[in-house]
């Protein structure tokens, strides 16, 4: 699924995944939606929203390793 968002996401050595995203309240609140389902091989047990200000704005959405 695509988002017109702008960000990262990161899978994190204890299985949690990290996403940093900016867009609008409509596009935040597709993802936030679909990160209670997640991808085919996740198990979501919760989803956690924080809301932070920006320090420099991305250009693109990245996947990081």
């Amino acid at each position: 699924m695509e988002f017109d968002i702008l960000g990262s996401v990161e899978n994190l050595p204890n299985g949690k995944v990290f996403i940093d995203a900016i867009s609008n309240d409509l596009h935040l609140d597709k993802l936030i939606k679909w990160c209670w389902t997640g991808s085919p091989f996740s198990n979501v047990t919760g989803v956690e929203v924080n809301e932070v200000e920006i320090e420099h704005l991305p250009k693109g959405f990245i996947i990081k390793r």
